[in-house]
């Protein structure tokens, strides 16, 4: 019988719920945080008939009234009284510093406790391509250069929960030493620097998994001339903030330090096409300003030309990315070979 009551009381408030809320639609949140489309009606009526049930909740939970003011208050419940966050994607550091948890395509975790390493075979054969690579584009005239942004972990190592132990080198780390000790191919992977500059300078977003402007331009002055004299100062501009939006604690932080990189404007006259992942898009404002940019955006996962007028070639991928290398290459030194 009690059973039965509430039954019955949950759906005559379901209907008065849903009426309230689009009554005062306007006056609520309805900014998706999630990094993902929600779900449509359109995709119900797509979804093969086995998948409809599972795609109407997907609906109902995308589209539930009030779906980011619940959530939020969730959220501040388990960070201001339980201290965590409950999303399978954010980790909570100390002083609430967000940071990746192993999922989707990255492993940012098992890179930052060492875990995984290229066997030597691996090690041999894409060292040996990235040689190759670095001929192809000399014998053209081209500048070749790869940098490997270190994942946040391991730059703010110290905010990094204690519960999660490091046995040893990252497989990143791994690459470059043998990369750096077998070739002469410029690959930067400035893990210890950024970590030892992260003392002094806030190089890396708290609550996002990118480095910042100030990030970007300390990578660019390790493979790049020019930049010595590059100034910074720190703006009103909203950061990024992925992490905070994807666990729902963005109404209870403090905004994030965010810099305007200018440099000395002496334009260089030559073109670099920067092969890039979302750390690019940090680069290519301070590239700007004295290079001719040519913006392979997320090539990674698209196709993409090498320009004849390119005088530098710039390969960026982050660390938990670093597997693209692997699966892109082959196509990167076609490209070069084709011009």
């Amino acid at each position: 019988m009690k059973n039965k009551i509430i039954i019955t009381l949950f759906l005559l408030f379901t209907p008065v719920l849903y009426g309230v809320y689009y009554a005062t639609y306007d006056m609520w949140n309805h900014e998706n945080y999630e990094n993902r489309m929600f779900v449509t009606t359109e995709d119900v009526k797509k979804a093969h008939f086995t998948q409809k049930t599972a795609t109407v909740d997907s609906l109902v939970n995308d589209t539930v009234p009030f779906k980011n003011e619940l959530t939020a208050l969730n959220s501040a419940i388990n960070l201001k009284v339980f201290g965590t966050v409950q999303n399978d994607k954010v980790l909570l550091g100390k002083d609430n510093w967000l940071f990746h948890k192993n999922v989707d395509d990255s492993k940012s975790i098992d890179d930052y406790q060492g875990l995984g390493h290229y066997t030597e075979e691996e090690l041999r054969a894409i060292t040996d391509k990235l040689i190759y690579l670095d001929s192809v584009l000399g014998s053209k005239g081209i500048e070749y250069k790869f940098i490997i942004p270190p994942n946040k972990e391991q730059v703010y190592s110290r905010y990094m929960p204690q519960n999660i132990p490091v046995f040893d080198i990252s497989k990143t780390q791994q690459l470059a030493d043998y990369v750096n000790a077998n070739s002469d191919v410029c690959l930067v992977y400035p893990r210890k620097y950024f970590k030892e500059l992260s003392e002094s300078e806030h190089i890396y977003y708290k609550y996002d998994t990118h480095w910042n402007n100030l990030g970007a331009l300390r990578g660019l002055q390790l493979i790049m001339d020019g930049f010595e004299n590059a100034t910074y100062t720190q703006t009103d501009a909203a950061p990024l903030m992925d992490l905070a939006n994807v666990s729902s604690i963005y109404p209870y932080i403090e905004l994030d330090e965010y810099y305007e990189i200018s440099t000395d404007k002496r334009e260089t006259g030559k073109q670099i096409c920067l092969l890039h992942d979302s750390f690019g898009d940090m680069m290519i404002p301070v590239l700007e300003q004295k290079y001719t940019v040519q913006d392979c955006k997320y090539a990674y996962f698209n196709e993409f030309y090498l320009s004849r007028d390119t005088n530098i070639f710039i390969m960026e991928i982050n660390e938990r990315y670093l597997y693209r290398l692997f699966t892109t290459i082959d196509k990167i030194i076609a490209e070069a070979e084709a011009l």
